[in-house]
């Protein structure tokens, strides 16, 4: 694809004009009916002006949002993989451009969600470097501490994920913004503790087993199979 340069020698006018570019490229409400021609000759002069000048924490994060629709709504199947790459070098340097911690915390907290989540890219340990950091750098809560249970449950760390998901859970009940806790937290925790209770069982600790599943019940995400499992473990009837 031919790529235009749009920008000359006046950097700052040039980079707000990249930057609005992309807006416009990027808009949630007209992307499903854009061209992708549109939207990537725009990435691609953005990319190019930030090559050949340097770029802010805030273009380099346009640069890396705009790839990551692009691929999603553009590409299919394993054909994503490098376009899902350049976008998170462009989160890479976001992260390092950036001056504000907001900022920074913001980056570290997608790229630490792309890690965990898309098995192309997948990068566990990189992962926990960017997720643990947003963990201890506030006590509120967090969408990507979501992220951060996953990880731990990918590991097969079954404790350590049900430990960050209720952490995650708690902050979002202590935290003013939630006025009613997200599912998310409760839904992991219940996911590891019935990986934990599993495991038990395997063991041959059935009573350790059964801790667990009621542990699901009690927090009030059990399915029609946790207590299923758990009438098999305990021979108590099945709540109605």
């Amino acid at each position: 694809m031919a790529v235009r340069d749009f920008f000359g020698r006046d950097r700052g006018k040039h980079e707000s004009a990249a930057l609005e570019r992309l807006r416009v490229a990027a808009r949630t409400d007209s992307l499903a009916n854009a061209d992708p021609e549109i939207l990537r000759q725009a990435i691609d002069s953005a990319e190019l002006f930030a090559q050949g000048h340097g770029a802010t924490g805030e273009l380099n994060a346009w640069i890396a949002v705009c790839w990551g629709h692009y691929a999603s709504l553009y590409v299919r199947g394993d054909e994503r993989k490098p376009f899902m790459e350049r976008g998170l070098h462009f989160y890479r340097a976001a992260f390092d451009t950036y001056t504000n911690d907001d900022d920074r915390l913001r980056m570290a907290a997608s790229l630490g969600t792309i890690l965990v989540k898309e098995a192309l890219v997948r990068d566990l340990d990189e992962a926990e470097q960017y997720l643990s950091l947003v963990a201890e750098s506030t006590d509120l809560y967090e969408p990507c501490l979501c992220a951060y249970a996953d990880l731990y449950y990918k590991r097969k760390d079954y404790l350590r994920s049900l430990e960050t998901a209720i952490d995650a859970h708690n902050r979002a009940v202590n935290d003013p913004q939630w006025g009613e806790p997200p599912p998310g937290p409760l839904n992991r925790a219940g996911k590891a503790l019935r990986a934990l209770g599993k495991q038990a069982k395997k063991d041959g600790n059935l009573p350790a087993a059964a801790a667990r599943f009621q542990q699901i019940v009690d927090l009030g995400v059990a399915t029609n199979n946790d207590l299923r499992v758990l009438h098999e473990l305990t021979g108590e009837p099945l709540a109605e």
